[in-house]
């Protein structure tokens, strides 16, 4: 069994899809950290897998769906996003 991490699976695939937008991924991290949403879920003392659930659900709703930024960026790179936004949205 190979037990190579994340980096060298990377590497090993040649999957470097943020490595020339990676401000995609900080624009969004600091949204989520700058988010009331995200300090209420930190400050809680403990979670359930339930709770870990809706956090991330929310954070897809209320952070990532309505970002303008991501979404011109996802529109610009793959052709049928258009398409599979709504499919992404209601799976999620």
């Amino acid at each position: 069994m190979n037990n190579l991490d994340l980096k060298d699976k990377l590497e090993l695939y040649n999957i470097n899809d943020w490595d020339l937008d990676s401000e995609y991924v900080d624009v969004i991290f600091k949204a989520i950290v700058a988010s009331d949403l995200y300090k209420e879920y930190m400050a809680a003392e403990t979670s359930s897998f339930k709770e870990d659930k809706d956090f991330i659900v929310d954070v897809f709703k209320e952070i990532i769906a309505p970002n303008d930024k991501l979404y011109e960026y996802l529109e610009d790179k793959n052709l049928t996003w258009l398409d599979d936004l709504p499919t992404v949205n209601t799976t999620i």
